[in-house]
């Protein structure tokens, strides 16, 4: 049970994800784990069962350089070996820096590394669609992870499927990597703000016609995006 953002920002990648793993069985981890990992020069959030992940980095680190593809090969032969990852397949983030830009994937058996401008992965995903009216692209990353954590704040206190504690990882387009494992300042100092947000989840849940207004309004703003 987790949840995990990523967005592709002004100057590169961020990615942000809860602390809330589960054992094969279904067993929540007692100590809760830290999805967010680098092999190479990817990094990727655990999002899942957490056996999957333990196989793919062992096989990953193996290697001598890893890109997107590499991963996907990975995945795609882990999944063609046990029978239990075809049952629950894997989808999750990925972001590596190439020809100078940081990209954001989903990575998914099956299928070839999908470029993504902003996308939410895990149970409580839903919490975090309202993020597709946010302006990513014009937002720098150092700023962006900020409001990330607050969607990841917000969806736990919204849902029991979301874990306590947020990491976040910020890959730039000059090839820099930095991991934030303590963002208890920044949510601590916006508790009004995720109050607010807490509601607006509510309110989507509960009334059909704000689902139907957020929706109007992301498709609106892709249309002009692809026009401009």
């Amino acid at each position: 049970m987790t949840i995990a953002l990523g967005a592709r920002c002004k100057d590169g990648v961020a990615i942000v994800a809860d602390r809330r793993m589960v054992r094969q069985g279904g067993l929540e981890i007692s100590t809760p784990d830290v999805k967010l990992r680098q092999i190479g020069g990817v990094i990727f959030a655990r999002v899942g069962i957490q056996p999957f992940y333990d196989a793919l980095e062992r096989v990953l680190f193996e290697e001598d350089a890893v890109t997107c593809w590499d991963v996907g090969d990975t995945i795609d032969a882990l999944v063609e070996r046990y029978q239990a990852f075809r049952d629950d397949s894997p989808v999750f983030p990925l972001a590596m820096v190439s020809y100078g830009q940081a990209n954001l994937y989903q990575m998914t058996a099956g299928f070839p590394p999908a470029k993504v401008l902003y996308q939410v992965w895990g149970i409580a995903e839903e919490y975090g669609a309202i993020g597709r009216l946010f302006p990513w692209e014009e937002t720098p990353v150092d700023v962006a992870w900020k409001v990330l954590v607050l969607f990841v704040r917000a969806s736990a206190r919204a849902s029991v499927a979301v874990g306590d504690g947020v990491d976040s990882a910020l890959i730039r387009d000059n090839g820099t990597i930095e991991f934030v494992d303590d963002t208890t300042s920044v949510w601590e100092e916006a508790e009004g703000v995720i109050d607010q947000m807490v509601a607006l989840f509510r309110m989507r849940m509960e009334v059909p016609e704000v689902t139907e207004w957020i929706e109007k309004i992301a498709d609106d703003k892709v249309v002009k995006i692809s026009e401009s």
